[in-house]
């Protein structure tokens, strides 16, 4: 079992090549719409308690709303941006093979 396990890290793994776009624009879509989904969710633990703050300060039952609603956009956004993260990395394995082989 252990030798064909070695063997197998020996093969020569084909190159595999997107064919309209190449492979440094697929990984670099996942990865880069997993920084925005992320960065938006980073945006919004800080917003969410600052509008409740306010409203709480002028007692203005709209920014409670706000918060409210911009938590449960959170909470959907930020299991999004986590499987664009995941997609992400899967995409790097399945399209660079031969280097992770090399490894």
């Amino acid at each position: 079992m252990a030798s064909y396990i070695a063997t197998s890290f020996s093969i020569d793994q084909p190159g595999v090549q997107l064919p309209f776009i190449t492979n440094r624009w697929a990984v670099g879509f996942f990865f880069l719409a997993h920084i925005i989904f992320g960065s938006f969710t980073m945006g919004a633990l800080v917003l969410g308690p600052t509008y409740e703050w306010i409203g709480l300060r002028r007692e203005d039952p709209r920014f409670e709303r706000y918060a409210r609603a911009l938590g449960n956009v959170n909470l959907k956004i930020f299991s999004l941006g986590a499987t664009l993260g995941g997609f992400a990395v899967i995409v790097v394995v399945a399209l660079y093979g031969k280097f992770f082989v090399a490894l």
